[in-house]
């Protein structure tokens, strides 16, 4: 998120913060000259809570007005807009709320520092907002067609494989530009054709060669059916129409879909 001008605030993978941190740090001082370029973890700063949802808004500014009722921010809340954020000092930190939803539905995600986030979700909970886990999180993104740190995305699979090219400007020089030039693997979204539910890593082939496996795979409640992402060899020809996945020994069909799957 760009807080201003000369601010960001990355948001990783809580399993990457580490390693991100020590790469940027890195990549900092193989350039001396910018020294006025200062990153900081505020991990311990910060706690996170996602109200996802159609009709979120609501609760959302309701629970903050009970905690915060000294800000004054509903007029900018209620104004902002899809895959946006705003924020407002607090205790020496900043309350950020963004609009970006990791569900398929509309969402917001309230980052603030560690000693409200009880408050906020007592508060929430007394507003009758069901408590979601990662389960159901996982099998909503998969529906909406969102990718995954550590399935679809990763150290060793480049944002083309993974068809985030749209997020890339080749008409400027960056890192890690040479490997994206080299495209080995991508992304599909598969279906079943039976009752089949895929799971990660599980094989797929086309025409008995194993091309690739699945990266993430479940049974979508809207659906009524196995749904899937896979990472395949771009030897899968661009006009196939299914492929198979060894399910328990055996192969079931599935058919090469576009996403959002609904």
């Amino acid at each position: 998120y760009q807080l201003n001008p000369e601010q960001f605030m990355l948001v990783v993978n809580a399993a990457n913060t580490d390693k991100d941190f020590d790469y940027i740090k890195q990549i900092l001082s193989d350039y001396p000259e910018n020294q006025d370029v200062k990153v900081e973890d505020l991990s311990d700063i910060y706690g996170l809570l996602a109200i996802q949802g159609n009709g979120s808004l609501e609760p959302v500014q309701a629970a903050l007005e009970k905690v915060f009722p000294e800000l004054n921010f509903s007029t900018e809340l209620q104004d902002l807009k899809r895959f946006r954020q705003m924020h407002i000092p607090l205790d020496e930190a900043n309350l950020i709320i963004s609009r970006s939803g990791y569900t398929g539905e509309d969402g917001y995600e309230v980052y603030l520092p560690q000693k409200y986030v009880s408050s906020l979700w007592e508060n929430l909970i007394d507003l009758n907002i069901t408590p979601c886990g990662l389960g159901a999180r996982d099998a909503l993104r998969l529906e909406a067609g969102l990718p995954l740190y550590g399935h679809e995305l990763s150290d060793k699979i480049n944002p083309v494989e993974a068809g985030l090219d749209k997020f890339v400007d080749f008409d400027r020089e960056f890192l890690g530009a040479k490997m994206i030039g080299t495209m080995r693997y991508h992304i599909i979204a598969l279906t079943a054709t039976d009752h089949s539910i895929p799971r990660d890593h599980y094989k797929v082939y086309y025409h008995g060669k194993e091309i690739g496996e699945i990266t993430s795979g479940s049974f979508s409640p809207t659906l009524n059916k196995g749904i899937a992402f896979a990472l395949v060899s771009t030897e899968l020809p661009e006009d196939a129409e299914q492929v198979q996945v060894e399910i328990r020994r055996k192969q079931a069909n599935f058919l090469i879909t576009k996403t959002p799957f609904i």
